[in-house]
């Protein structure tokens, strides 16, 4: 709820009565409701009478306008030369609202009215209105004509609101400034406004007297027939006293809109294929019709993960354009992914809401199908002693050069990592060493891979910096196990080695290792075979589909 307040000061009262909300806008999806209102006064206010004003009717007509001749120097002059003009009678009206929207075929169009003070029906530059005549509110994209009752901008949505009129013939002078087909066309929608009974009601109100600066309160009701269309409902309310029953006048408007948002996918759009691995998503919001878009409602979710919170929004305020409506009539979110896709299909979710509560959720399916792949295999160490170097080794492959392997590690207890430049040892094969640390405690590490085509993956493949790898650091005195990966192609025996060093004797290593996908793991023992501290076991992979 949000606008401006126009107050009048009644004849025998000298004070200023000032409501909160000001001018008073509800955007809701409901029948039937309440708003809040506060109000307060510089002066003491012996009683407090609200009078509550309902639109008598309403007027939509729709309207032809030629091209004018706009070359004068005078913009006054030239719009109330304007070749259309409507002659409408006013009688015992509290605001009268008149309302141009132009369609395609007319772009730009302006408005004045003018008071017909001679009676000849054609609307002078001398009968312009203007603030000594009556207050009114002009409703301009960049602020409106603050002394003539005029609106004139760069579109063909113009509005302005007359405030206690007095009784007469007003003249529309609607200028045709661009008309790009013989006739343009444009709506014409006025409302008179007065007191009476209709949708508005007023109940609660507190106090019956009110001293000065004291905010009194009450509550606005509305009540729409069954069946009623979504728009725009306009009233007002006069704030006074029992003897000055206007001193202050509130316009009220209610946008009732039943109508959900909607959600548009743009990238990546409806069953796209995409071969990007970490892609830009975007998805646009449309509430064209009344926008009101509420973007604080916006939400995303990536295979059913919500990404909202490292996601960007964007809703701006379309105040002065060509569109239907002004509002927030667009809005976007955007998210991009910070650890590659698998290829194959994933889900996106999208939800937002707008002002009246009405809220949009669509979900669709994309597909990453990207034919150059990275590969990062990368066994982690789980325990090392103190005074010892952790030897760190990893299998690289894609189908482009590799650009750079990274390990990174720290102590659990810090908060950074130190980065450390992984080494090439051989065909895929990447190396580097932990310093050796001289206290017992935890390691965290993870590796980084990104290769000439500026694909990036990470082992952890999630969340590395948060999830990462952790390496018991034990006593002199425990066991020390070098293990690296090893890599089998067709139907070889898999070798698994590994160095297991001991300031004492070492008894016995297992190898624990199950198929992909199995509950269970197999035990085997692995072999010393005089080698020193080097244990060797095979694997028969004969039957092994697809992994260990």
């Amino acid at each position: 709820m949000s606008g401006i307040i126009f107050p009048s000061i009644g004849a025998g009262y000298t004070g200023e009565i000032t409501t909160y909300p000001e001018e008073i806008e509800i955007v809701t999806n409901v029948l039937t409701g309440s708003e809040a209102v506060s109000f307060w006064s510089n002066q003491s206010m012996d009683s407090v009478n609200i009078t509550v004003l309902n639109t008598n009717t309403t007027t939509f007509l729709n309207e032809e306008v030629s091209q004018d001749d706009v070359s004068g120097n005078n913009f006054y002059n030239t719009l109330t030369n304007a070749t259309y003009s409507m002659a409408i009678t006013v009688n015992d009206t509290q605001l009268l609202d008149i309302h141009i929207k132009g369609h395609s075929d007319a772009p730009d169009l302006d408005l004045g009215i003018c008071y017909d003070a001679n009676g000849n029906g054609t609307g002078e530059f001398e009968e312009l209105i203007n603030t000594t005549f009556c207050d009114f509110i002009s409703y301009a994209s960049y602020g409106g004509d603050t002394y003539n009752c005029t609106c004139a901008d760069a579109d063909a949505d113009e509005k302005v609101r007359l405030i206690n009129p007095p009784n007469g013939t007003y003249i529309i002078k609607v200028l045709g400034y661009t008309v790009s087909s013989i006739p343009g066309h444009f709506d014409l929608i006025i409302d008179r406004i007065s007191e009476g009974p209709g949708i508005f009601n007023v109940t609660g109100t507190n106090p019956a007297a009110l001293p000065l600066n004291t905010l009194g309160h009450f509550n606005l009701t509305w009540e729409l027939p069954g069946g009623s269309p979504d728009g725009e409902y306009t009233g007002g309310m006069y704030i006074g006293t029992d003897s000055e029953y206007n001193i202050t006048l509130v316009p009220i408007s209610l946008i009732y809109d039943t109508q959900e948002p909607d959600v548009v996918p743009s990238f990546p759009a409806v069953n796209q294929d995409i071969s990007n691995t970490m892609p830009t998503i975007l998805v646009n919001f449309d509430d064209s019709d009344f926008g009101r878009l509420d973007g604080d409602t916006a939400r995303l979710w990536l295979d059913g993960i919500e990404v909202t919170s490292q996601s960007s929004t964007q809703f701006l305020y379309y105040g002065d354009s060509e569109l239907p409506v002004r509002g927030y009539l667009y809005g976007s979110i955007t998210y991009t992914q910070k650890q590659p896709l698998n290829n194959g299909a994933h889900t996106l979710t999208a939800e937002v809401c707008d002002q009246a509560g009405n809220m949009a959720s669509e979900s669709w399916i994309f597909t990453v199908n990207n034919p150059y792949q990275l590969f990062i295999q990368h066994i982690p160490e789980v325990m090392n002693s103190v005074n010892y170097v952790t030897p760190i080794e990893a299998l690289v492959e894609s189908d482009f050069g590799i650009a750079s392997v990274d390990c990174f590690w720290k102590l659990e207890t810090n908060l950074t990592y130190t980065q450390v430049t992984m080494n090439q040892t051989g065909i895929n094969r990447f190396y580097s060493e932990i310093p050796a640390q001289t206290t017992e405690g935890i390691l965290n590490y993870y590796l980084r891979v990104e290769d000439a085509d500026g694909m990036i993956i990470t082992s952890p493949d999630s969340n590395p910096d948060t999830e990462p790898y952790e390496i018991l650091i034990n006593a002199a005195s425990t066991p020390r196990v070098t293990h690296l990966p090893s890599t089998v192609y067709g139907d070889e025996p898999l070798e698994i080695d590994a160095v297991i060093s001991d300031d004492q004797s070492i008894e016995e290593v297992l190898l624990y290792y199950r198929i992909s996908g199995a509950l269970n793991y197999n035990v085997i023992q692995m072999n010393n075979g005089g080698t020193g501290h080097h244990y060797s076991a095979d694997i028969d992979t004969d039957a092994i589909n697809p992994n260990i």
